[in-house]
């Protein structure tokens, strides 16, 4: 279908439509390339659509004659309008595909490899090479048991706490899971201890730490498995002892013997990566990261990639990305968010599913909100500061709130559970954050567990000032 931009919006304005033409100049607004013209003209449209009066077919054709060319004057039918937008989009797809062929081939000596593989990485981005000629399998079409299809898949992966699971149900592949909290909420401690979970568990996990190096990262691990193991209070590792290097003889060599206790559970199921072992400029960067992890663990485990941590989203603003000229740090975080969101629906192009999870900050309208006495720790889904993608994207979206007001207590909420339910109240849980521990110490004598909250022995109420 020949047609371009100026036919469409005025076979838009034609049919007399406001709400009609509402919808459709967002879609192009979203879709297509335009000029200033074509600016100009939906300006004026969203004018009409505020008056309730869209203007004329003659008045716009008057008014931008310079830009009428006559060569599609007629009207396109209602019902064709999508399917015109959908051609132009592949002709501009086209030409555009044309010209950054044509100047990547004469730059091509001019550019370092690091310059080459973001010009590279923007023609990939283009809509015309993402489309697919192949019809799609019909879903509804499964074959055998429906239930034991569905029942049959991979267990998924855990996430955190049981409490949780209940609500949200595991991580299955294909879902993306938000990990949010403002400043010292214990964010990092889950995803590491996320990480840690799964890979005790068999599964085979990559942590990428932007935020920390991967040495103190793993400090905090062997504290975590020092509290997970514990038996008595004596075996307990301060992370402030580390730090000033105050651990007696005794408690340096428990800290090595349970650093190699950590490896051999982990039995190569845990990959940890930080900002100086990895390149993530560009999303090529970041996926020739994820095909390395994946890799390595074929050749230690036998197995591919389940699942990835991100931690955390914010640190990936200044990058590259798509290989696009961003107006935004939002428009680049947002992109990111839908580049791990496909890799977790098809990973590196290989048709596997894996889980990802992503680290990101809480805005601090929204903290300040959670932290009234009536409100104390229950954020909703506009909660993330880093990108609006990430309400979209995420399956399950789970906040932390860190209670000053009572020791040792996490607020857990789930504001967004796609494949469960929303809790009525914040989950308490234990935290400790002097051992990078999030759940109960098996400490002989004096263990405290979730069940004691259930019980009532710490009450919603206590927590919350009304």
């Amino acid at each position: 279908m020949n047609t371009n931009t100026f036919n469409i919006l005025t076979s838009i304005l034609h049919y007399e439509d406001v709400k009609f033409a509402e919808n459709k100049i967002t879609e192009l607004e979203g879709l297509l390339t335009l000029n200033d013209v074509d600016k100009n003209i939906i300006k004026d449209i969203r004018e009409g659509i505020q008056l309730n009066k869209l203007p004329s077919v003659a008045y716009i054709k008057q008014k931008y004659s310079y830009a009428d060319t006559g060569l599609f004057e007629n009207i396109i039918e209602k019902e064709a309008i999508d399917s015109a937008i959908v051609s132009l989009i592949s002709t501009q797809s086209k030409n555009k595909l044309k010209k950054d062929l044509l100047t990547l081939s004469g730059d091509v000596d001019l550019l370092s490899p690091e310059e080459l593989k973001v010009k590279v990485n923007s023609i990939l981005e283009n809509k015309l090479l993402e489309s697919s000629s192949e019809i799609p399998k019909n879903a509804l079409l499964v074959e055998g048991s429906l239930y034991n299809t569905l029942h049959n898949k991979e267990d998924g992966l855990s996430v955190l706490n049981y409490r949780i699971e209940q609500h949200a149900g595991k991580a299955v592949p294909g879902n993306v899971i938000t990990i949010l909290g403002f400043a010292g909420s214990g964010k990092s401690t889950a995803a590491m201890q996320i990480a840690y979970d799964n890979a005790l568990d068999g599964k085979n996990m990559l942590h990428i730490s932007l935020e920390s190096t991967a040495e103190a990262l793993i400090n905090r691990l062997v504290l975590n498995h020092s509290a997970k193991i514990a038996r008595n209070r004596n075996d307990l590792i301060n992370a402030n002892w580390v730090r000033d290097n105050k651990l007696t003889k005794p408690l340096q060599e428990l800290y090595d013997k349970n650093y190699q206790d950590l490896l051999q559970k982990l039995n190569n199921r845990l990959i940890i990566w930080d900002e100086t072992s990895v390149k993530y400029n560009t999303f090529l960067d970041m996926s020739d990261t994820f095909r390395k992890a994946d890799l390595l663990f074929k050749q230690t485990t036998g197995e591919g990639l389940d699942g990835i941590i991100l931690d955390q989203l914010a640190l990936l603003k200044f990058t590259a990305a798509g290989g696009k000229r961003y107006n935004s740090v939002t428009d680049t975080l947002n992109d990111w968010v839908s580049y791990l969101r496909k890799q977790s629906l098809n990973f590196l192009d290989t048709g596997k599913k894996i889980t990802i999870f992503m680290v990101s900050q809480i805005n601090r309208e929204s903290y300040a909100e959670a932290s009234k006495p009536k409100n104390k720790g229950r954020y909703d889904i506009t909660c993330a500061s880093d990108a609006n993608e990430i309400e979209r994207a995420s399956q399950t979206m789970i906040t932390l709130y860190k209670d000053l007001d009572t020791r040792n207590t996490l607020l857990v909420n789930i504001p967004k559970a796609r494949d469960g339910s929303v809790p009525d109240n914040p989950l308490q849980l234990e935290f400790y954050g002097e051992y990078y521990r999030i759940g109960s110490l098996s400490i002989t004598g004096e263990s405290i567990t979730a069940e004691d909250f259930d019980e009532g022995t710490i009450s919603l109420e206590d927590l919350i000032k009304i």
